[in-house]
């Protein structure tokens, strides 16, 4: 599964074109965290469900209605005040 995921990743970053020279930290990412260490902040998007991995002991997020399973949280960004 994990294979499967840095895949999406790499074709997430793609589309979105992110560069590829700072790369993904497995640890960080399945943590819920961002790259600066801060946890990651925001409600689910609707149909997504998070769930615990026994095997990597780490959270990661499910969505019943498609299948699709993510290793980081599927979450809009939470709102500034300051914008």
């Amino acid at each position: 599964p994990l294979l499967r995921l840095e895949r999406q990743w790499a074709k997430q970053d793609k589309i979105l074109g992110v560069s590829s020279g700072k790369k993904r930290s497995f640890a960080t990412a399945s943590a819920g965290q961002e790259d600066d260490g801060a946890p990651a902040e925001g409600p689910l998007l609707p149909g997504w469900e998070e769930h615990w991995s026994d095997e990597h002991c780490c959270p990661y997020f499910y969505h019943k209605g498609t299948g699709q399973s993510s290793w980081e949280r599927p979450a809009m960004p939470p709102d500034s005040d300051g914008e």
